[in-house]
């Protein structure tokens, strides 16, 4: 069951990897921030890894605004990989 300070989260596959991005706020009184974990599938019967990123500072009116800059971020990521994707 989803808490009344999270939004819905966004999935989607991108060769071995998904993405998981929504968002949450502290507080009712508190802005929408970005949350983002990407996950790499494994080779055959191998143990899936994956990463959370926190570090996204931005903060947001709109849960659907946060949840789009993870989405968008994550993307990123898999297209850059190293560094900052370490799975």
């Amino acid at each position: 069951m989803m808490k009344a300070n999270d939004a819905g989260v966004v999935r989607e596959e991108i060769g071995r990897y998904l993405i998981e991005a929504s968002a949450w706020r502290p507080s009712e009184k508190d802005k929408w921030r970005a949350r983002l974990t990407i996950t790499r599938k494994g080779e055959g019967l191998g143990t899936p890894l994956s990463q959370t990123f926190r570090d996204i500072s931005a903060v947001f009116e709109d849960a659907g605004d946060a949840c789009r800059c993870a989405y968008e971020r994550g993307k990123k990521l898999i297209n850059e990989g190293p560094p900052n994707l370490k799975i």
